[in-house]
């Protein structure tokens, strides 16, 4: 998969959104492990910690030996939730979009309460 910055921020931000949602149920939280385990690379710019793939690997296997998922899940969302900021931290770059819209802006002499 080959994301810009800006789909991997949006993408990001929507699983943000997502995981911290209390209709999550556990089988929901096992889809996503299962999805960060082959694509979560494609989704941040920096590098994954050995700790957050074991949250990823430990949470999935509470799930399926229906054990100590709860003290599981809260370690992969914590795992998770770092790897978002500091990906948020370190992503300086611009989308190609976010360059036009600022340029676009700027000639145009717009500031924030125009748009």
């Amino acid at each position: 998969m080959i994301l810009d910055n800006y789909d991997k921020k949006v993408l990001r931000n929507y699983l943000k959104i997502a995981l911290s949602d209390n209709r999550m149920t556990h089988k929901m939280y096992s889809e996503v492990c299962d999805w960060f385990e082959d694509h979560l690379e494609d989704i941040v710019s920096t590098e994954i910690s050995d700790a957050t793939w074991a949250a990823i690997g430990d949470y999935n296997c509470a799930i399926g030996e229906h054990s100590n998922t709860v003290s599981a899940q809260k370690k992969f969302l914590t795992a998770i939730s770092q790897l978002f900021v500091t990906n948020k931290e370190t992503e300086t770059t611009s989308s190609q979009l976010e360059i036009t819209l600022a340029t676009l802006t700027s000639e145009m002499k717009l500031d924030e309460s125009d748009i």
